[in-house]
């Protein structure tokens, strides 16, 4: 099946609203992060090939180049910015264990970026 980014993100959104006992909320919020990071990196990234806008290099520089790719065009700065801002939030969700404090406040950020870029790229 071909990668499909609101599917990615309904993922993302069920993930930062629920409380089970097999997990715990902070892990549901930073999966609910990655996964909006993922999604709308998807949609932009196969939106821009298919297009025949983005050549990927297939290699992990794809990430940053995509970024760059839409900074350079005016009236798709801000795509490039909230790519770059999910970005930074997965990254604190990954790798930093003092990130509790926010969690909350940037799992909705996150949701609503997300659903930014896969909206304004139909």
């Amino acid at each position: 099946m071909a990668f499909v980014g609101i599917e990615c993100l309904n993922v993302a959104q069920f993930l930062g609203g629920q409380i089970s006992s097999t997990y715990t909320l902070e892990s549901a919020q930073r999966a609910a992060i990655s996964r909006a990071y993922f999604a709308a990196y998807g949609h932009a990234f196969h939106y821009e090939v298919d297009g025949g806008r983005f050549n990927p290099s297939n290699k992990a520089e794809d990430h940053p180049g995509l970024r760059v790719h839409f900074a350079k065009i005016r009236k798709e700065q801000k795509i490039a910015s909230e790519l770059e801002d999910l970005r930074f939030l997965r990254n604190q969700c990954d790798y930093h264990k003092n990130f509790v404090g926010i969690l909350a406040q940037s799992t909705k950020e996150a949701l609503k970026m997300a659903a930014h870029v896969i909206n304004y790229l139909k």
